[in-house]
C-alpha cells in the first residue's frame, strides 16, 4: 500500500468513526431530552383525563369545577372524541415513546463505544439494523394512534441513516482488513516507543540563566570536555 492509499484509508476510517460518533451522540441527546419527556407527558395527560372522567361519572357538578389548572380537561376530552382518541391510546403512546427512548439510548451507547472498533463492526451493524426496524414499527404505531410527528420522524430517519451508513462503512473496513482492531489509532506515541531519547527538562535555574543572558556556570565548557592524553 503506497502513501496515497494509506492516506485515503486513514481519511475513510476517520470519516466513518465521525459518522458513528456524532450520530450516536445526537441520538442519545434527543432520546434523553425529548423522547422520554414526551412519553411521560402523555402518561400524565392520561392520568388527568382518567381522574376527570372518574369524578365526572361519580359527581358531574364536582368534576366540572375540578379541572386542571394547566389545561381545560373538558376541551381536551372533546378534542380526543373528535380525533377518535381514547385514554388507552394516550397511554400506549406514552409507554411506546419511553420504550423507544430506552432502545435508542442503548443503541446510541453501542455506536458511541464502538465507533472506533473495527473488530466490533458486526455488533454495531446489528444494533443499527435493530434500531431501523424498531423505528419503522414505532412510526407505524404512532400513525395509527394519530400521534405521528413529521419533525420527529425526519429526525429519526436522518440519524438512523447516518448510523447505518457509518456501520456499513465500518463493516467494509473489517472485511478488507480482518486483523484490524481500531479504525483510527488515537493513542499518542511516546518518544521512547519511537526509539527517540526524550529531551532533558531544564531546571528553573537553567531557564532563568537563558532568559537573562548570563552564562550558566554549570554548563560544560570546552576545557571541561574530555581530551586525549598529551604526550
Amino acid at each position: 500500500m503506497g502513501p496515497d492509499d494509506k492516506l485515503k484509508d486513514v481519511k475513510y476510517a476517520m470519516n466513518t468513526r465521525m459518522f458513528l460518533l456524532f450520530a450516536g451522540i445526537f441520538l442519545l441527546f434527543n432520546s434523553v431530552t425529548s423522547t422520554i419527556p414526551y412519553g411521560f407527558r402523555w402518561l400524565t395527560v392520561t392520568k388527568i383525563v382518567t381522574e376527570y372522567e372518574e369524578k365526572n361519572a361519580e359527581n358531574p357538578d364536582a368534576a366540572s369545577s375540578a379541572e386542571s389548572d394547566e389545561m381545560d380537561v373538558a376541551a381536551l376530552i372533546q378534542d380526543m372524541k373528535t380525533l377518535n382518541i381514547t385514554t388507552d391510546d394516550l397511554r400506549t403512546v406514552g409507554i411506546a415513546n419511553i420504550v423507544m427512548a430506552v432502545i435508542r439510548i442503548i443503541i446510541a451507547l453501542v455506536c458511541i463505544l464502538f465507533a472506533n472498533r473495527v473488530d466490533k463492526s458486526h455488533i454495531t451493524l446489528a444494533a443499527v439494523i435493530t434500531l431501523a426496524v424498531c423505528e419503522v414499527v414505532f412510526a407505524i404505531l404512532m400513525y395509527f394512534k394519530n400521534s405521528l410527528r413529521i419533525g420527529s420522524l425526519l429526525y429519526a430517519v436522518l440519524l438512523t441513516g447516518f448510523l447505518l451508513f457509518g456501520a456499513i462503512r465500518m463493516r467494509k473496513i473489517s472485511k478488507s482488513d480482518p486483523g484490524r482492531i481500531l479504525a483510527v489509532n488515537t493513542a499518542r506515541r511516546s518518544p521512547s516507543a519511537s526509539g527517540q531519547t526524550p529531551p532533558r527538562k531544564k531546571s528553573i535555574r537553567e531557564r532563568a540563566m537563558m532568559g537573562s543572558g548570563v552564562p550558566d556556570d554549570t554548563a560544560p565548557s570546552e576545557d571541561d570536555a574530555p581530551s586525549e592524553d598529551k604526550e
